[in-house]
């Protein structure tokens, strides 16, 4: 068993990376700033030095934009059973919703004081904007995770993928004071149970991001998306 397990760990680790994904225009100049920096969870990114995120008490989330978004152009998604017909316009329009207001409840629950969730655009003082642009949004492949019960490893070539961009800036002037972009597939794990779902993992990743970020508008400089190996993920 030890023996399997170690052979397996640089699948997991494969599983667990995703490649960072070609710019789609949307963050514009903020673009040319991003690096991979250690501190911050992803895996191109840029921050202000002197910015204080942690004085805004209100924040603004915009609607994530889903008009850049990559299409199912490779052979092994274009045949995903979600490519039929407008249903896949229609998941991601639900997996934007359900993305925004993830982003919205965990800047709302700010665990170190209160901001004011606002939902109209304002050049007001202390507003932070969050604006943030779907990439990629890769559904899962159910009927493989089921034949990998069968056929270890069968469906590492179909994993499920979203990708992100967004920023932070002052309301008031305009600045960019936090910009990033990520892409992420699910963590790894020998049962994962919203592998079974077209969308699960996605929602998850996007939860995540929203309490990353949460954790960077309240002041820490040291945000870590570390490598995790679940043996059963729910």
């Amino acid at each position: 068993m030890k023996t399997t397990f170690l052979l397996l760990m640089p699948v997991f680790a494969l599983v667990s990376c995703a490649p960072s994904l070609p710019s789609t225009g949307f963050l514009g100049e903020d673009d040319k700033k991003l690096t991979a920096d250690k501190s911050l969870p992803f895996q191109r990114s840029w921050r202000k030095a002197d910015a204080d995120l942690s004085k805004y008490s209100k924040i603004e989330v915009v609607p994530i934009r889903t008009d850049k978004l990559r299409s199912l152009d490779n052979s092994l998604n274009a045949v995903n059973f979600r490519n039929i017909g407008d249903q896949y316009s229609k998941d991601v329009a639900k997996l934007a919703d359900g993305t925004t207001e993830a982003f919205r409840k965990e800047l709302d629950e700010l665990p170190g004081r209160s901001a004011t969730i606002v939902s109209k655009p304002s050049k007001s003082r202390n507003t932070l904007v969050l604006e943030t642009n779907l990439v990629e949004a890769i559904p899962g492949r159910p009927s493989a995770k089921i034949a990998n019960l069968a056929v270890p490893l069968v469906g590492i070539l179909s994993q499920p993928s979203i990708a992100i961009e967004g920023r932070l800036r002052d309301a008031r002037s305009g600045e960019t004071l936090l910009a990033f972009a990520d892409n992420e597939t699910p963590e790894a794990s020998i049962i994962d149970a919203q592998s079974f779902t077209f969308y699960g993992t996605l929602r998850r990743e996007a939860e995540k991001w929203a309490s990353q970020l949460a954790e960077i508008i309240e002041g820490s400089t040291d945000v870590k998306d570390p490598f995790f190996f679940r043996p059963v993920d729910w």
